[in-house]
């Protein structure tokens, strides 16, 4: 029996969007996180289906372009919270290699594949399954222990500032699995982001205001 719903748009980085769908449905379709589904838009609507060509996931049509550096960062934050666990690079190696040093101060777990006979590239993000409980006690832990250091020594500590940027790249992607698997819901997932976003907002005032001043 065909079934209705209204559902409030998100924004997920700068250029996309998305909709969450009901579990059952999913379930009745047999799709699962990492499977792969067809878009089709016909000028006035858009639908979804499981792929016929099946795997692949969405990471497939993800294509990060090396001409700007600083896009080409947010892209990949943007795609490593969504859950994308493979992401195309193309540009030169050189520029492959220098957008990877720099996404390493923002996230540790990947792996560039990059030749240097190709101006195609992958990074793959390999999923792991996180106690979101546990994470947050790092991430309490991390911020207080950044907070300490600035008391103590008048400026962040730029590692500890990393370390907690890490865990909170990672704790938003954790957060989207768990709402795309069912296993967290949405309004408690509201909740925890919400109070750490409040978190990291506290630290970037402290790290904003120790660069100005040194």
């Amino acid at each position: 029996m065909p079934e209705r719903l209204v559902k409030r748009v998100s924004v997920v980085g700068k250029g996309s969007l998305s909709i969450i769908i009901p579990k059952r449905w999913a379930d009745a379709l047999g799709l699962k996180p990492g499977d792969a589904v067809d878009l089709h838009f016909d000028g006035s609507r858009i639908t979804v289906a499981p792929s016929a060509a099946g795997g692949g996931g969405e990471e497939a049509g993800i294509l990060v372009e090396l001409d700007s550096l600083e896009l080409a960062l947010r892209k990949l934050i943007a795609s490593y919270i969504e859950g994308i666990t493979r992401v195309k690079v193309k540009g030169s190696y050189e520029r492959a290699v220098r957008l990877s040093e720099e996404f390493r101060g923002y996230v540790t777990g990947f792996v560039m594949m990059a030749r240097p006979d190709s101006e195609l590239h992958d990074i793959v993000f390999p999923d792991v399954k996180v106690d979101l409980a546990a994470l947050l006690r790092t991430l309490e832990a991390t911020s207080t222990k950044l907070i300490d250091e600035v008391e103590d020594a008048g400026l962040p500590a730029p590692a500890t500032y990393r370390e907690f940027h890490n865990k909170y790249l990672y704790f938003l992607r954790s957060v989207r699995l768990g709402i795309a698997d069912g296993s967290l819901d949405p309004y408690e997932a509201l909740d925890l982001v919400l109070a750490v976003e409040y978190v990291r907002q506290v630290l970037d005032v402290l790290a904003a205001a120790d660069a100005t001043s040194t």
